[in-house]
């Protein structure tokens, strides 16, 4: 009855112990998706940092009359066009390690 009472106590230590591994783990890899996140979006500020002053530029341009209402129109789509293509690669190169932080989390739930 001993070794059965042993064996039970020592079972139920390793359940708590890799449970308190599991939540440590879990908590690790909440913080890095913190992380990423936070990341993501000082790039994605930077970004707008990047272009705002260049439409900026345009706009005075058009109120000045120093650019035709088919050149704004232009300038602005291209410039546009470029800053929605550098922030769907922000997107693209975080997505990857989202989905992976996510499918690790996923597998510690197991």
């Amino acid at each position: 009855m001993t070794e059965n009472f042993l064996d039970q106590k020592n079972q139920q230590e390793a359940v708590e112990l890799m449970n308190k591994l599991f939540e440590e783990r879990a908590k690790a890899l909440r913080q890095f998706m913190l992380e990423l996140l936070t990341q993501k979006q000082q790039e994605f500020d930077m970004l707008v940092e990047e272009y705002e002053p260049q439409k900026e530029f345009l706009r005075q341009k058009r109120v000045k009359n120093l650019l035709t209402l088919d050149e704004f129109t232009g300038a602005l789509e291209r410039m546009t066009v470029e800053e929605t293509e550098k922030h769907q690669d922000i997107d693209i190169a975080y997505a990857d390690k989202e989905k992976a932080i996510k499918e690790e989390l996923e597998m510690l739930k197991l």
